[in-house]
This record gives C-alpha cells, structure tokens and sequence, in this order.
C-alpha cells in the first residue's frame, strides 16, 4: 500500500493566497474601528450607570440594592472588555498563520 502523501502539504491557490493579507489588514482596520467605538460606548454607559444609580438612591433604594445593579454594570463591562482582548488574541493568531502561510 503507497504511503498517503505528507499531511503538512496543502496546495494553494497563490492568488487567493495574496488577497489573504490585504483581507486581513481590513478586519484587523475595523477592530480597531469596533475597540473606539466601544469604548466611547462603555463612557456613554458609565454616564447612564451614573445617572440610574442617583435615582435609585432618588426613589429609596436600599444600599445593596445600589451595589448590585453598579455590580451588575461593572461585570457586564469587564465582560465587554475581556471580549473585546479575545478578539485581538483571536486576530493576533490570525495574523501569524497568514504570515506564516503566505510566507510559507
């Protein structure tokens, strides 16, 4: 029985393989797009998280009460955030397998 052929050979279409690189500076341009919009978005969120606390404490709301809905907000915006480093990891992977393939 023929030896099957070495696993680490793929061809490739070479010009599909340039419009890797061109493809991957434009989602890499639009997370950095996504990141400053996120960030003005999570400034917007903090002014709300403001203003909903002061009418909490307005309308009689107890302490714990105040600290669970200001937990709640600073979780969700740490999730956002750690969501937001994912996908740069994720990109950053990426960008090192393009390279690796088209420099390959």
């Amino acid at each position: 029985m023929p030896k099957p052929p070495d696993s680490s050979f793929v061809p490739v279409n070479g010009d599909l393989l340039e419009g890797l690189v061109p493809a991957l500076h434009r989602v890499e341009r639009a997370a950095v797009a996504q990141r400053a919009a996120l960030a003005r978005l999570l400034e917007l969120a903090d002014d709300l998280r403001a203003d909903a606390v002061a009418r909490l404490r307005e309308r009689g709301a107890s302490e714990a009460q105040v600290e669970r809905y200001e937990g709640a907000f600073q979780a969700q915006s740490r999730a956002t955030v750690e969501g937001g480093a994912a996908l740069d990891a994720a990109l950053g992977g990426l960008a090192k397998l393009v390279a690796e393939v088209v420099d390959g």
